[in-house]
């Protein structure tokens, strides 16, 4: 049966029954809308009043920032807990009125106009910013254990310069998978350092079977710091200075400094968390779910400006002032519990701040304080547990990671000059002792024992005599030129090491050293043709063609670059002379 196509029109479709009852709504929520903006723009005042203090305080944030603070945010600045916006339905818990101001899709952003937030201004006073906690002076003692301090502001020209001289010498060796200095390469950095790396082991009347090894922090730490700042690249297992490396090992400027710090804080090859030893699921699969170590330096950087420059503080202050400010540095993407301690079904961690306090726990103590920026004060780690202290698994580990024994830190004006929170930087390095006396006999005696790195530079310039001895090599120094090492690099090693300075007469036989080590310009490769009798040899090699394209090289021999050795043969031919093919 066909319908009828005049009588379509006539066809209507059956009544919506919840027609009405959704345009009723729809009326109704706009009137609520209205009703709520109306209450707004007429009695901002009398809203403010109904308010609690966290509610003001959470309203003052959003009318004045235009933004809604993060929970941990508002706690950690207020020290208050955050209103309760979004109620469950079952739950028992009364909705703040704020419920208008905070959209449940987009919780970071108001849910009205900025020109109705700003009818609150004349009522709420402007947020301050989180007032530091500051401390005279670190405790002398915490939980029975004395406190050390760490300051590396004015050695680390001369700490970087014996890093950089051991890279250098090729004696930092690295892994192939982490790009880490080996056990025996950080053996070698910790012999290397001005100031002693962090005593973090426990006495060994507190210590048994189970004690965990804390282990090295700062001789570790620098051979990861070098390539993050640029000053080094792996090269077939070994680190080896780039241009900025030794620009850097020339002369020492903070300017220089700080353009490798500005590399270091970029950084995504290296995670300090890594270094965290009881934390696991770091690796494999889990990675997609941890978010970039680049990022959470980055979020430490922009809000450091909140420490203030030359005072100690807490590390709880410190870390408080950062989620103040937005800079809590999560570590994990989402709340999947990917990372664990000892077990990883009853040890998950599902993130939070206590997961960041260990990271900003490590950037400090491994980083930042091993590069100068910051002050600390610690004690050795074990049985504190300032985080994940009812985690599963705490019976069997000493502590979560070998920085939970620090307790105040302090930014220093270096730090404030490479996190630009100061223009300028008034440098005056501790004078580095001068280690050698340099005689016109070429004898370079020591006044003791050189550090590794002082030993592994001498290795490239001299010879060795006796324990304290050594004598400047020509050969030696041609050698080490000749891989990579300038005469310039001599002179700065001579002239900063040595008492007297570079005396006349070796300072003019570097300088010849140097004038005939630079007088061979250019090498190429050549092919040696040997004839059958000197007479021909002589005739190929002085002939038109083929004269300009060798050199006779005395007797049946002619010499031609392997460049030339095409055209050659070509001119050869000529002469009726066929060129057999290279080592036939």
């Amino acid at each position: 049966m066909v319908a009828d196509p005049r009588r379509i029109d006539k066809i209507r479709s059956p009544p919506d029954p919840r027609g009405a009852h959704l345009r009723e709504l729809q009326s109704a929520k706009d009137d609520y809308i209205r009703a709520i903006a109306s209450c707004i723009r007429t009695r901002p005042g009398h809203l403010v009043g109904s308010l609690s203090e966290p509610e003001k305080n959470l309203l003052a944030e959003i009318v004045y920032s235009g933004l809604v603070p993060t929970i941990s945010q508002f706690r950690a600045k207020y020290g208050q807990p955050f209103p309760v916006i979004h109620g469950y339905r079952y739950s028992g818990t009364k909705p703040s009125v704020l419920v208008c101001f905070v959209s449940p899709h987009v919780p970071t952003h108001p849910g009205v106009p900025q020109e109705i937030l700003d009818t609150f201004k004349p009522f709420l006073p402007a947020p301050a910013a989180p007032e530091a906690k500051t401390l005279s002076a670190p405790p002398e003692t915490h939980a029975g254990r004395p406190v050390r301090v760490f300051s590396g502001e004015r050695h680390i020209a001369a700490e970087l310069g014996r890093v950089l001289r051991l890279t250098h010498a090729g004696k930092i060796k690295v892994t192939d998978s982490s790009r880490r200095p080996t056990d025996a390469s950080t053996r070698l950095l910790s012999e290397a350092l001005v100031q002693p790396d962090f005593a973090l082991e426990a006495p060994k009347e507190e210590t048994d079977e189970y004690t965990d090894t804390a282990g090295p922090v700062r001789a570790h730490a620098w051979g990861v710091l070098v390539q993050q700042c640029g000053w080094a690249k792996p090269r077939a297992g070994c680190l080896g200075l780039t241009a900025t490396g030794k620009d850097i090992l020339a002369a020492f400027t903070p300017e220089k400094f700080q353009a490798g710090i500005e590399g270091f804080l970029n950084d995504d090859a290296f995670d300090e968390l890594h270094r965290v030893n009881h934390i696991r699921g770091q690796n494999g699969r889990a990675k997609r779910y941890i978010s970039a170590p680049g990022e959470r330096r980055a979020c430490i950087e922009d809000h450091i400006d909140e420490w203030p420059v030359g005072e100690w503080i807490p590390f709880d202050e410190a870390f408080r002032l950062l989620e103040a400010a937005g800079g809590n540095a999560d570590v994990l993407d989402s709340d999947r519990g990917v990372l664990y301690i000892s077990d990883a079904q009853y040890g998950a961690i599902y993130g939070g701040h206590e997961l960041a306090r260990q990271f900003l726990r490590a950037v400090v103590m491994e980083s930042l304080a091993t590069l100068g920026l910051v002050d600390i004060a610690w004690v050795y780690p074990h049985d504190l547990w300032p985080e994940f202290k009812d985690s599963y698994g705490r019976d069997s580990h000493s502590y979560v990671g070998r920085y939970d024994g620090l307790l105040a830190v302090r930014l220093n004006a270096l730090g404030a000059y490479c996190f630009r929170v100061r223009e300028t930087f008034d440098f005056s390095p501790a004078p580095e002792e001068k280690r050698f006396h340099l005689l016109p006999n070429h004898d370079l005696a020591g006044v003791e024992a050189p550090d590794a790195a002082d030993l592994a530079f001498l290795e490239l310039i001299a010879t060795q005599k006796s324990e304290r001895v050594w004598r400047l090599d020509a050969p030696t120094i041609l050698l080490a030129m000749q891989q990579g090492t300038r005469l310039s690099d001599v002179r700065d090693f001579l002239s900063n090491s040595t008492r007297q300075g570079i005396p006349v007469n070796i300072d003019k036989w570097l300088e010849d050293l140097g004038d005939k080590a630079l007088a061979c310009g250019t090498a190429h490769r050549a092919v040696i043709l040997e004839w059958k009798d000197s007479v021909q040899a002589h005739l190929v090699a002085t002939s038109t063609g083929t004269g300009k394209l060798c050199h006779h090289a005395g007797e049946n021999r002619i010499a031609v670059a392997e460049r030339h050795l095409a055209a050659f043969s070509r001119e050869a031919r000529k002469l009726g002379f066929l060129i057999p093919p290279a080592g036939k």
